[in-house]
């Protein structure tokens, strides 16, 4: 599903930083432009709906990886840290027997909206709202785990992404 390298011949965490930070720009810009047509509200929820197919897919990869044994949060890291890193996220994991903590310290997504001119706050409303429907979609194909994101409180801050074994 993704492919990654960290070293040798394949993408980098920089390359795809940069890469995943241009298309957020540009995607930053455009979600601005609809939000001046038709309002903040609306956008934000076409936006989250962005979140859908990818929570499909995370909900699928955790059925077809675990199954019906339960999983366990080293597998579920094992499972994630290639996908995130493949969107170039800088990244940091807590790891307990309940929970996977993926605290983002560098993310792509928030530098190409920034740089598209929105502002943290927005940006805030737009991860929240992605990430809500992803979750709901991945526990709904997945129920054994859920996922929960807590924004950065400040521009330079980390965000974290939690995973909990229910």
């Amino acid at each position: 599903m993704y492919k990654y390298q960290q070293k040798g011949g394949g993408v980098t965490i920089k390359a795809a930083f940069n890469a995943a930070t241009s298309v957020a720009t540009m995607y930053g810009g455009f979600f601005k432009a609809v939000a001046q047509e038709i309002g903040m509200e609306r956008t934000l929820a076409l936006h989250a709906k962005l979140g859908e197919p990818f929570g499909v897919q995370i909900g699928e990869a955790l059925k077809k990886n675990f199954g019906s044994k339960k999983p366990d949060t080293e597998s579920l890291k094992a499972m994630f840290q290639p996908m995130i890193a493949s969107f170039g996220f800088t990244t940091k994991y807590k790891v307990t027997p309940k929970t996977l903590s993926v605290v983002v310290t560098k993310c792509p997504l928030y530098e190409g909206f920034k740089a598209a001119g929105l502002d943290h706050k927005t940006i805030g409303k737009m991860c929240k709202a992605m990430s809500g429907s992803e979750y709901s979609q991945a526990k709904k194909h997945y129920p054994k785990i859920e996922g929960s994101v807590q924004f950065r409180d400040s521009p330079k801050g980390s965000c974290v992404e939690k995973w909990t074994i229910r």
